[in-house]
């Protein structure tokens, strides 16, 4: 790839687990020779102190299992925002990363083509599963839309959902798929290290209470 866009790392300064990966992250990605800047993600203690509201109510998922969003979950939210606020002010796309977003391919010169692509994807259990805000590639409009897109809703899923629906809007199926595979979640010490988001009780919220 010749013409590389500039990488935005989201990273949680100052957490160990954050950091050990940011820097493995950052490894990959600059020996490919692409430009990583580090963005400071937001933390359950800070994203009160984002420029910009979002909306939580219950989240849902496929089985519907309905609960409040944890902390954590909603510090993504804002450490995206964070990301995309930059992204949405450059002169061409950006490619904005997690910080355990493995770079295990080479991204195609064609990508430039597209206005939006998730990258990334994760293996577990032995099966493949999308990840579209591991990794993905934007454009300043779509940033900006996409923003938009985010403080207007009613945010009832996670952030990698919206991802999906997004770039389903602006580039169709077919070309969603087609980047997924050069980017991985990392592994690697996961059971040694843990995550640094807590995703709460899977139990369901009572009826009355949704």
């Amino acid at each position: 790839m010749k013409v590389k866009p500039a990488v935005f790392l989201i990273r949680i300064k100052d957490n160990p687990v954050s950091m050990w990966e940011a820097g493995r992250t950052y490894e990959r990605w600059t020996e490919k020779g692409f430009s990583v800047n580090l963005v400071d993600a937001y933390t359950p203690e800070t994203y009160h102190n984002s420029p910009y509201k979002l909306n939580f109510e219950l989240k849902r998922n496929k089985t519907n299992v309905v609960r409040e969003f944890t902390e954590s979950e909603k510090a993504v939210f804002f450490s995206h925002l964070a990301a995309l606020d930059i992204a949405k002010r450059k002169a061409s796309p950006s490619i904005i990363i997690e910080h355990d977003a493995k770079l295990i391919g080479d991204i195609p010169e064609e990508i430039l083509k597209q206005r939006i692509a998730p990258l990334g994807h994760a293996i577990r259990d032995g099966k493949q599963s999308i990840l579209p805000c591991l990794a993905y590639m934007i454009t300043p409009e779509l940033a900006g839309y996409f923003v938009e897109d985010l403080t207007l809703r009613t945010i009832t899923l996670n952030i990698d959902g919206y991802m999906w629906e997004f770039a389903n809007s602006y580039a169709g199926p077919e070309q969603v798929y087609d980047y997924m595979l050069n980017v991985q979640q990392n592994e690697e010490f996961r059971e040694e290290l843990g995550t640094t988001i807590d995703h709460g009780k899977r139990d369901h919220l009572p009826r009355d209470q949704w």
